[in-house]
């Protein structure tokens, strides 16, 4: 089995998988062992992997102490119960990586592409996530306490909802508390997407009461899928114009103001937008002073 001593460089190299472990050591190969090999496990601290090829490798049961990954390629590495604390992984590849029961406290994730990573039962407190991707990723019973996650992307992450989501909120208010978002339209007033109900200023809608009859709510995850009534969409104005925008400014396109109740809120889709059972059109705004904005 090789060994490696601390401080050791590994930049640049083709590592991928491979498998370092600490197992099978018997308790007459300890006196063997190099001096500079820590007892309880093979001690790869402060070692340099910046830029390395580690996907599809496997590290258990060690002392990765101050290690920099600095933009290596982990896709799909395992990691169990090492101690990464203080480890830099900014701008690695970690999709589908499986980082399960380490001990990663203050280790540095900034800029990560980290799709479908598994941190399950891993210490990550006050580490930084800052500006890094982590959809889909799994955070089950990790301790959190401290961690940055300003910018961070953990859309359908598995973590704590008030972390991520923008309609927990409404959760915790009071089920008739008014609220108020903002309803964008073709200009005919009908919806962008599911053009099924025609809004105007001072309209009282009901997802399930459409112009073609009655359509039961039936909700999914991420408010998606065929014929699905999923609710009314509504959003915070920045989600709305910049939607606005990508779709080509239209400056006869309607904007309003509407507001609804905490109960009525359904659930979030994606970044910002939610859905909502009603809605009452409080008022419509002109997008022609957006347009202008815009610059042909």
């Amino acid at each position: 089995m090789n060994l490696y001593p601390k401080k050791r460089n590994f930049d640049g190299r083709d590592l991928s998988n491979q498998v370092f472990e600490m197992e099978g050591w018997g308790a007459n190969e300890w006196s063997n062992a190099p001096p500079d090999i820590d007892k309880k496990g093979q001690d790869f601290d402060r070692c340099s992997f910046v830029g390395a090829n580690l996907s599809g490798s496997t590290f258990k049961n060690l002392y990765l102490r101050g290690c920099d990954f600095t933009g290596a390629n982990m896709v799909g590495v395992t990691m169990h119960n090492c101690n990464t604390r203080e480890s830099r992984f900014v701008n690695a590849i970690l999709r589908d990586a499986v980082l399960t029961d380490n001990n990663m406290v203050r280790c540095d994730f900034t800029g990560v592409e980290g799709n479908r990573v598994d941190f399950t039962d891993t210490d990550l407190r006050m580490s930084n996530f800052r500006n890094a991707k982590f959809p889909h990723a799994d955070f089950t019973n990790c301790w959190l306490k401290g961690v940055a996650m300003r910018g961070t992307a953990l859309e359908h992450a598995k973590i704590h909802e008030w972390m991520i989501s923008e309609t927990y909120q409404y959760k915790i208010m009071e089920p008739d508390t008014i609220c108020y978002a903002w309803k964008l339209t073709q200009q005919d007033g009908y919806g962008i997407y599911h053009p099924k109900i025609k809004y105007y200023e001072g309209y009282e809608a009901d997802a399930e009461q459409q112009e073609a009859g009655f359509k039961k709510l039936k909700i999914e995850p991420d408010g998606r899928g065929g014929d699905l009534n999923s609710g009314i969409a509504v959003a915070p104005i920045h989600w709305v114009l910049k939607e606005w925008n990508m779709l080509g400014a239209n400056p006869n396109w309607k904007l309003f103001l509407v507001s609804y109740k905490a109960g009525d809120v359904i659930c979030g889709e994606g970044i910002a937008k939610f859905n909502v059972k009603r809605i009452k059109v409080e008022k419509e705004y002109s997008l022609s002073q957006f347009y202008k904005e815009m610059k042909d």
